[in-house]
């Protein structure tokens, strides 16, 4: 790829063999991030010839590269997607621009994220390929570090909840040990987004410790839910016990 002398058409004609020859969609990953890091200028014009059933693939391994080495065409491309094409190739986009630098992709979320139309997902995203990129204590480290408001708030909890799949012993202690504070609800939602699945009893459990009544009730409905999941009966005398509104049953017991 950093060849001076290799070609567009060589290289569409290298990506279209190990297609042919029935190539991971790993070594496509790595093919295709390092077309963009090294040749952003062919790697975006093939977007226009790729064909469709391959296009998407291509983009999100590609931009990948590109928001490595040139992160503001990987932006200006990035802003021109339609919202749903944003979504489906984000994470890798993310991881892109994390390569280049961590404060580069948190600079770019402050930038774009409309607080008065709050989503959660990109800062949970980003908070999750610096985990993949940097490890737990740096992410933690990161989110920390990040100025108050719901996008430190997004990426508190992402952490913990990657905390949780990975220790969930040691996330708790972890909240434990922490006074009464925005941060340690933060802490506390996280681990039961990532927990609840595998012991909705000890989800709740912990749901109900949320001081904020908004996010505890949320978090108690998400918990009850998988609790529900796991074991009808325990669930329904817990929800009789639980202070939730009785409108919330239908949330809890909706398991499509």
């Amino acid at each position: 790829m950093q060849s001076s002398s290799l070609t567009m058409e060589q290289v569409k004609k290298i990506r279209s063999s190990m297609i042919g020859y029935k190539a991971t969609d790993e070594h496509l990953r790595l093919f295709d991030y390092a077309w963009g890091a090294n040749d952003p200028e062919a790697a975006l014009a093939y977007l226009n010839e790729i064909p469709a059933d391959q296009r998407n693939a291509y983009l999100a391994n590609m931009i990948s590269g590109l928001a490595s080495e040139n992160p503001q065409a990987a932006i200006e491309h990035f802003n021109s997607l339609d919202p749903e094409s944003q979504a489906a190739i984000r994470p890798r986009f993310l991881e892109g621009l994390v390569d280049n630098e961590i404060a580069l992709a948190t600079d770019y979320l402050y930038q774009s994220s409309n607080l008065e139309k709050h989503d959660w997902r990109p800062m949970d995203t980003l908070a999750r390929e610096i985990e993949r990129d940097q490890g737990l204590d740096s992410t933690l480290a990161w989110a920390a570090d990040l100025p108050e408001g719901a996008l430190r708030s997004n990426a508190w909890s992402a952490a913990y909840a990657v905390w949780a799949k990975q220790d969930p012993q040691a996330a708790v202690k972890s909240f434990v040990e922490m006074p009464q504070s925005s941060d340690r609800d933060q802490a506390i939602n996280g681990f039961i987004s990532a927990f609840a699945h595998e012991d909705g009893d000890l989800a709740t459990d912990w749901a109900a410790q949320i001081t904020n009544p908004a996010m505890r009730e949320a978090a108690m409905i998400r918990a009850g839910r998988q609790y529900f999941a796991q074991d009808q009966e325990a669930a329904t005398q817990w929800f009789s016990a639980s202070g939730l509104p009785q409108s919330a049953w239908a949330q809890l017991t909706n398991l499509k």
